[in-house]
């Protein structure tokens, strides 16, 4: 090659030459310092980036600061989005535990209103239940044909852990199990007794302690017994069995 290749050089450098070509260049610039020196200029401005203009220079600033801020702002309502999501759930729960606290104070409600009208009809008869050592008692309330009752104790211990009170309605040769219990801290409870058949065709009524659940069977441990025969002896003259 006797003449300089000037106006290859940038496609030598740039790696675009057909193979044969950039061999021819490339033998060239072993020989020729002032080849080599324009291709290392060559590769040099490839090397640097041009510097922008100074408003270029300006408005790149500028678009880099709205950025940031704009980010900022998308930060600040993620946060706020979060803490509104939060204060949210929390009212929620917050609203739906008052709900539910409502509710369940209106049921009882209710339930206390029931059993106040039952203990307070003009039918209604009581029996009372003693223990042994004389130091707890009950009142069962009930109405004659009436599956329904309601049983009221008072100073009984609390069943000791693993046990539990329950209440049972007996005839001669039967023994029907009813509702388990347990007393508050001043061994008070008030029960309702949904029994199988009219409370006043058994003829006793007694709480044993037994294990938790319940037995279907008495234990021997009785803690409060009552007869029902004396509480219908004192029924109101127009009530018949």
């Amino acid at each position: 090659m006797n003449t300089h290749p000037i106006d290859n050089l940038p496609a030598f450098v740039l790696g675009v030459l057909a193979p044969e070509e950039a061999h021819q260049i490339g033998t060239h610039l072993l020989g020729c310092a002032d080849c080599r020196a324009e291709a290392a200029a060559f590769q040099s401005s490839l090397a640097i980036p041009p510097t922008p203009r100074a408003h270029v220079k300006q408005q790149l600033f500028t678009h880099i600061t709205e950025n940031q801020a704009h980010l900022r702002s998308i930060r600040w309502l993620q946060i706020a989005l979060v803490t509104a999501l939060v204060l949210a759930f929390i009212c929620g729960a917050a609203a739906f535990d008052a709900r539910n606290r409502l509710s369940t104070a209106t049921t009882e409600l209710a339930h206390q209103q029931r059993l106040a009208v039952f203990i307070a009809a003009p039918q209604t008869l009581l029996r009372r239940l003693d223990s042994p050592n004389h130091r707890s008692h009950a009142v069962m309330y009930m109405q004659p044909n009436s599956t329904q009752a309601v049983l009221v104790v008072q100073s009984l211990p609390e069943a000791a852990v693993g046990t539990t009170y329950q209440f049972w309605l007996a005839r001669p040769g039967i023994q029907v199990p009813a509702t388990t219990f347990v007393v508050d801290s001043d061994g008070n409870a008030t029960l309702t007794i949904d029994a199988p058949a009219p409370v006043n065709t058994y003829d006793q009524i007694m709480v044993t302690l037994e294990p938790s659940g319940g037995s279907q069977h008495p234990s021997s441990h009785i803690v409060l017994s009552g007869s029902l025969t004396l509480a219908l002896q004192h029924m109101p003259q127009g009530f018949r069995l």
